[in-house]
């Protein structure tokens, strides 16, 4: 379940939330002080920073992240900034708290029109803590589960804050193959409600928790951001030191912006980054407890300089991090992936320039576009995936290769005709229930989700909408297609451009040179055939005419004209001829992708919706018809047989419908169609001031040449 960016209504509907949380858990003059102290940054030195960084300063004068950030993305994250340095976190903990985080996501599935999320997620208790499980199909044991620790400077953050970004993980997993993975989210002690070595032993029995569920270890990867993280790097040095460690050693841990080392000088603020250090620092003394603490490398795994403990306490797939390249704990990250490195550790590492701390979930919240938004999740999922494969999956405690070794292949060749069968019956299934339907015979049709109707409403719309701008902007590839059709020009006509006409009529000294101007072949390929084009020939045409017929003293004014404007008209017609070109490769080509292409791609999925929807209410109707009273899987009556195939049609439908929705809001959330247009327009716009760069050129020659004419032609009748 991947939403959109969060919007300014978002933005107003958490304050709305977050307004009677704040009442009921933070003491009113407290909270009154807090807010009385915001006044001045919100009314004046926000928008004076605000402005002044993004409009009066020069763009590589800019911090890194202000220079590729959206207005709404700067705002945010300035917000965040004055808020993690200045308000307290016995408040700040309100922002992240189940009260707060869990309506605001049921309002941001609502505007998206999902009432129910697609996947599941319940608490568990466990002996000294809790956690989340969220899971796609909780009847069957995961194929991998993902472990995650929050993060929030162990004073703030809950899991009920990072669980529309732990859906989207979800979500992208499923499409890098993994049948059926699972989340569990542990949900820490906060400080200062209780420190180390609480929250170490919490985390503790949250793994053990988890490899009594998955069994095999090596498909467990262990998450976090920010402090979430660093307890992960605590939890595997932890481990490491037990007795046979290596038989629970996870496949794989993926960090997002570890707290490598929680009191340092290195951890400086950026210009970039939200982080504060100071409070950084409070936090991390307060989880650590007392001064010694700050040196033992299980609290702060960044000072843990030795090598053959962190070797024993690698995962056995190795480690990935993920961080921003202007975030506070950049250099302590950077030293601890050397260290790691140069002990034989497998490290994967993602340094995003310009981004901020934890930029994989501020992104899924705050980029403009899709691509944008998942970029993180999918980095994240690739390189788990090279670790833990997905095509070898846990089912039952029995690994089933999805591969298949050359001895299966006399079962493959006896099950050819059974698999001919099989592919034939679908398909009749289904032409059987349409045809039921069109004839309105069928008493039960399965309803699509409502934002998938919408969702192929607007994907509908925007194919048409291709269509039938295509259908009038494919002129521009036709050279011809505002020449008019009446004209009657010759081969000679087209033969030499308008400028090389003039040169030889200048340098014509008889008669037959001037002939042999119009008339010589052409040097190159004939002229286009444009209106501009078609105009400048029929004009240097008239002035010769008229030249040739002038019998009096000096040139004639019209022919002199006429043959200018022939100059001018031509230049117009090369202008007209570029814009065309721009046209066809910058706005056609990226259009007729988009309809060729990514709109084809949501017009199988939706075909594929549909033959999963006729394909589940064929086999309800072919059960209700062998005596099974209801079409309800859990319908006591219906027979075991009916109900796994109506089951199996049922998840099929699902997931079709999923990836269909995933599909068509890819085509939809595109920025492409619209920079093709703002192309278009740009050529056009550039034809169009060349036109009048050049025609008011001419426009002041031909007004001499009129004001001379009719002086000559006064003086003459004064002279009559």
């Amino acid at each position: 379940m991947i939403l959109g960016q969060i919007s300014y209504l978002d933005c107003l509907v958490f304050l709305v939330v977050l307004a009677p949380n704040l009442l009921l858990n933070v003491n009113v003059f407290e909270l009154v002080f807090c807010v009385l102290r915001a006044l001045p940054f919100v009314l004046f030195q926000l928008p004076y920073q605000l402005c002044h960084e993004r409009y009066f300063t020069n763009k590589h004068e800019r911090s890194p992240f202000v220079q590729q950030a959206s207005f709404f993305q700067d705002l945010v994250i300035r917000v965040v900034r004055y808020a993690f340095a200045f308000i307290p976190a016995k408040i700040g903990r309100v922002f992240f708290s189940k009260g707060v985080a869990l309506p605001f996501l049921r309002f941001r599935m609502l505007r998206h029109g999902i009432i129910q999320a697609p996947l599941t997620w319940r608490e568990v208790n466990l002996s000294k803590t809790t956690g989340i499980w969220v899971t796609v199909n909780e009847s069957l044991r995961p194929d991998v589960v993902i472990y995650y620790c929050h993060g929030g400077g162990f004073s703030m953050g809950s899991n009920y804050f990072y669980l529309e970004f732990l859906l989207a993980w979800l979500e992208t997993l499923q499409k890098a193959g993994y049948r059926n993975p699972a989340i569990f989210a542990l949900e820490y002690t906060l400080v200062p409600d209780d420190r180390y070595p609480v929250q170490l032993e919490q985390t503790t029995v949250g793994y053990d928790h988890v490899c009594h569920i998955v069994k095999d270890t090596s498909r467990i990867c262990l998450a976090g951001d920010s402090a979430g993280a660093t307890l992960q790097l605590s939890l595997l040095l932890h481990l490491s030191k037990q007795s046979k460690s290596g038989e629970r050693r996870p496949g794989f841990a993926t960090l997002i912006s570890p707290w490598a080392t929680l009191v340092t000088p290195r951890n400086r603020d950026t210009a970039s980054d939200y982080l504060n250090a100071d409070s950084l620092h409070l936090y991390g003394r307060q989880y650590a407890g007392n001064a010694a603490n700050l040196k033992d490398p299980i609290v702060s795994p960044g000072v843990c300089k030795d090598g053959d403990w962190w070797k024993r306490s690698s995962p056995s797939g190795g480690f990935c991090f993920v961080y921003g390249a202007e975030e506070v704990f950049g250099p302590e990250i950077r030293d601890l992936i050397a260290l790691l490195r140069r002990n034989v550790c497998a490290v994967r590492v993602r340094e995003e320039p310009g981004q901020v701390h934890a930029w994989p979930v501020v992104s899924l919240f705050l980029a403009d576009t899709l691509p944008e938004r998942t970029k993180g999740l999918r980095d994240l999922t690739k390189m788990m995936a090279q670790v833990i494969d997905p095509d070898s999956v846990q089912i039952d405690g029995v690994e089933a290769s999805i591969g298949r070794s050359a001895a299966d292949s006399m079962d493959k060749f006896q099950a050819f005709g059974k698999n001919i069968s099989s592919s034939i019956t679908p398909f009749a299934a289904r032409t059987q229930q349409y045809v039921k339907e069109q004839f309105g015979q069928a008493e039960d049709r399965t309803e699509l989700p409502t934002d998938y109707i919408e969702l192929e409403k607007r994907v509908e719309a925007l194919k048409q909408t291709h269509q039938k701008l295509l259908s009038v902007t494919q002129q521009y590839s036709n050279e011809a297609y505002d020449y008019p059709p009446n004209i009657r020009e010759s081969f000679n006509d087209l033969g030499r451009t308008i400028t090389e006409k003039v040169s030889l009529l200048g340098k014509a000294n008889s008669p037959a040179d001037v002939q042999h101007a119009f008339t010589a072949p052409p040097a190159a390929k004939p002229q286009p055939k444009t209106f501009n084009h078609a105009i400048a020939r029929a004009s240097l045409a008239g002035s010769q005419l008229l030249n040739e017929t002038h019998t009096a003293g000096g040139e004639d004014p019209l022919a002199t004209a006429l043959e200018k404007y022939a100059l001018a008209e031509e230049r117009v017609g090369e202008a007209r001829l570029a814009q065309d070109a721009q046209i066809q490769s910058r706005f056609l080509a990226g259009w007729s992708t988009t309809l060729n292409t990514n709109l084809m791609f949501a017009t199988r999925a939706r075909r594929s919706v549909e033959n999963s929807r006729l394909s589940l209410d064929a086999t309800k109707a072919k059960g209700k018809t062998n005596g099974a009273r209801g079409m309800n899987p859990d319908d006591e009556m219906m027979t075991e047989d009916v109900r796994a195939k109506v089951e199996q049609k049922e998840d099929e439908f699902v997931a079709q419908t999923e990836e269909a929705v995933g599909v068509m809001r890819n085509v939809l959330d595109t920025p492409e169609p619209l920079r093709n247009l703002a192309d278009l327009i740009s050529a056009q716009l550039e034809y169009h001031k060349k036109a009048y760069e050049i025609l008011s050129e001419l426009a002041p020659v031909v007004d001499g040449l009129q004001v001379e004419q009719e002086a000559s032609y006064r003086k003459s009748r004064e002279g009559a």
